[in-house]
This record gives structure tokens, C-alpha cells and sequence, in this order.
């Protein structure tokens, strides 16, 4: 409990010292709103290979809500949002932030109350309280954030500040996922992260150069359980350099080199305590296409919101460790806007993992053979919105 404690009051300290923000809507003040999102997803995992078994997700969620302009720096909503699979009567009890495993005591729809406050404080900050979304918004790249999170997970309920400005973009936010009652049979986990992009040339020239600055802290923990368990805190943070060309009108160049660690505090299930990666990926983009190549190395390393594959700790054959990860991956998107607020996205994405050496959980030492994996995905989202009354 100590450690949120410390992270909630670090948020709170850091709320005036932000720049301008995105404010809420100022010309629609005494408003209400009847707003539908609504995403369709198809994901497809064809995973080769000891990290991680394939999978696939068909389904939808719909978060039906109304949002009332109170004034015009806050602004409240109220809704709910429901995740479905195609295919499933019944659903586990938990947060879902991955795609869970299945319980005794299932119930038939999972749904989850939709409730926000946004308000733009003095400075122009913006802070938001209970659901955030989710997690788009914080800028991570995918070895520290699984895009699937965006529809096969719960939104992000917690505290968060936004700051966006001329040089810099910063998200700072918690992120609650297990509450905790007294004698609660699982302890109380959650996430803080702050994610910080940093523009060090002008935005409108044809040359961009940024600064990636993230950080995520998962914490498992819980003083006032019946039974003793060990508090656990995870962490991964990352840096680099993002250069960034336009070459045409519509069309640009991008080069990303990014660092990430990974570090654990009383883990016993992670047989270390301290792992690295390294990533460097060529981008190129025209109107709604995109290509990118990227390579990847790691040891000792694990993602603790990102992509599996990415990992050197199997969730195939538990205790498995790869000494060394050395992954290629190659990624075609397209995403056009079939009508306003109503956007396509299909993606093809194809990974090579190289032959290494592992060591399992007896200590033996094993050889890993190359593999292959493939993942398609296509996703339909919406979001249209009503005036229904101003007062």
C-alpha cells in the first residue's frame, strides 16, 4: 500500500507543473451527448516457436455512454462498456488486461461500468479520474504495449494527466486492476506509467527528430490480507531516438532506435532480476499504408504489457529461459477512413525468430530451434455522437 500511495501523490504533485493540454471542449458547454464507440476485431496468432502459443480473437466491444459538458473545462460521462467474443457463453471473473484464464464460476457477458471525469485544470493541465480508455493514447511502442489491448482488454480505470504541447507529449498515469477486500484470496495489483515524447526540431519541418521517454511499473501487493504474500514490483523503461523524414506530400521515412530494460523486485516465478533489449526499425508511410522492418535482440527480458514474442521467458514450457532473443519482424498496415469517424485497419505481420540456446527449469541446457510466426488482423471502429439536450 505504501508504494500507491507514493505513486498516487507523485501524480497529483505533478498536475500543476504540466504545460498546455488538450482542454475539454469548450463551445459545448451545458451540452449532453449520446456517444456509441464500437470496435469489430478479427486478430489472428499463428505463433511458431517456445514463447507463446497461437490464438485467435474474433469479436466486438460496445461502450455506449453519455458524456454531459458541465462547463467548459469539465466534462462528465457515464455509460458502460461490453467486451464479446464470438463463439463465448461464458466469461471468467477478473480484469481482463490479457486474454485470461477460464474460472469455476464464469457469468455470461462481461460488461464493466464506463465512468469518467475530465477537467482541465490551472496551466491548462489535463487530468482524468476513473476510465481512462485504452492505453493508445501513451505512445509506447509495441515491445511495451500489445496493441490487442485496445479491444481484448479492459480500459484503463485509475488516474491519469495529459500534457500536449509544441516539444512535448507526456502521459502520466495509474492504471487499478485487482482492488482488495479484507481477506481477498489474490492481492491487489496495479500499474503506473509515464510515457514522454520529446521534439527537439520544429513539428512542421521536413525533418523531425524525437526522444522516447517511457516507464511502467507493475506492482503486485496488498498489506491487508489474511495470509501473507510477498509484494512484487516489476519494471521496464526505454529511451532512443526517433528521426522522422518527410519525403513527398503524403508520404514519409522514419527510423526508430530504442534501449529498453527490465528489472524485478521479489518475483520468485522470473528466474531474473535484470534483462535488456535492443530495437532499431525503418518505417515507411504513404497516405494510409504502412511498412515497417524491424530487428530485435534481448536477454534476460520481459515485456510486462507488450507483445509476448518478445520475451525471453517462455509461457510454453514454464522456466524456460532463452539466453539470447534475435527476432525480425516485418509489419504491413492499412488503415483508410471508410466515413467520418469510422476507420479500417488491416495488418500483416510477419516474425523469424533465430536458432539460440535456453536453459529450462531443471538447468538443463537445451537448443531452440528457428521458428516462424504470422499474425493478420483486421479491425472496424466507430464512434458517433449525438446532441441530445443543452441546458
Amino acid at each position: 500500500m505504501t508504494l500507491a500511495r507514493t505513486i498516487l501523490l507523485s501524480t497529483l504533485c505533478l498536475a500543476p507543473l504540466a504545460g498546455v493540454a488538450q482542454g475539454v471542449d469548450s463551445t459545448s458547454e451545458g451540452s449532453l451527448y449520446l456517444e456509441v464507440g464500437n470496435t469489430h476485431f478479427f486478430k489472428n496468432n499463428e505463433y511458431g516457436g517456445v514463447i507463446d502459443k497461437g490464438y485467435t480473437l474474433p469479436g466486438f466491444t460496445l461502450e455506449p455512454k453519455l458524456v454531459y459538458q458541465a462547463y467548459d473545462n469539465l466534462a462528465i460521462e457515464l455509460g458502460a462498456h461490453w467486451l464479446h467474443f464470438w463463439g463465448a457463453d461464458s466469461y471468467p471473473r477478473c480484469t481482463y488486461w490479457a486474454l485470461p484464464i477460464h474460472d469455476s464460476l464464469p457469468r455470461r457477458a462481461h460488461i464493466i461500468p464506463w465512468v469518467k471525469l475530465e477537467a482541465t485544470l490551472p496551466l491548462c493541465t489535463k487530468l482524468i479520474a476513473g476510465s481512462l480508455g485504452n492505453g493508445e493514447r501513451h505512445n509506447l511502442p509495441m515491445v511495451l504495449w500489445d496493441n490487442e489491448s485496445a479491444y481484448a482488454a479492459d480500459p484503463e480505470a485509475g488516474l491519469a494527466l495529459e500534457h500536449r504541447s509544441r516539444y512535448l507529449s507526456l502521459d502520466i498515469w495509474v492504471d487499478w486492476r485487482d482492488f482488495i477486500f479484507y481477506s481477498s484470496p489474490y492481492q491487489e495489483r496495479f500499474v503506473f506509467g509515464s510515457s514522454a515524447l520529446v521534439q527537439f526540431t520544429q513539428p512542421e519541418a521536413d525533418f523531425g527528430l524525437t526522444m522516447p521517454l517511457h516507464f511502467i511499473a507493475l506492482h503486485h501487493g496488498g498489506e491487508i490480507l489474511d495470509h501473507h504474500i510477498d509484494a512484487t514490483n516489476n519494471f521496464n523503461a526505454a529511451t532512443g531516438l526517433i528521426a522522422t523524414l518527410a519525403t513527398g506530400k503524403e508520404s514519409y521515412l522514419r527510423v526508430d532506435l530504442l534501449a529498453v530494460g527490465y528489472h524485478q523486485h521479489g518475483n520468485a516465478d522470473i528466474p531474473f532480476t535484470l534483462g535488456w533489449g535492443l530495437q532499431s526499425t525503418v518505417t515507411y508511410g504513404y497516405r494510409a499504408l504502412r511498412v515497417d522492418a524491424s530487428w530485435w535482440r534481448s536477454a534476460n527480458f520481459v515485456s510486462l504489457l507488450g507483445e509476448s514474442l518478445f520475451n525471453n521467458l517462455s509461457l510454453v514450457e514454464p522456466g524456460l529461459v532463452l539466453d539470447r532473443s534475435d527476432l525480425v519482424l516485418a509489419t504491413v498496415a492499412f488503415t483508410p477512413q471508410l466515413a467520418a469517424g469510422c476507420t479500417l485497419t488491416l495488418d500483416l505481420s510477419f516474425y523469424h525468430s533465430f536458432a539460440t540456446n535456453a536453459t529450462n527449469a531443471l538447468g538443463s541446457r537445451v537448443a531452440i530451434a528457428p521458428a516462424n510466426s504470422v499474425t493478420f488482423g483486421a479491425i472496424i471502429s466507430l464512434a458517433p455522437r449525438f446532441r441530445l439536450a443543452r441546458f
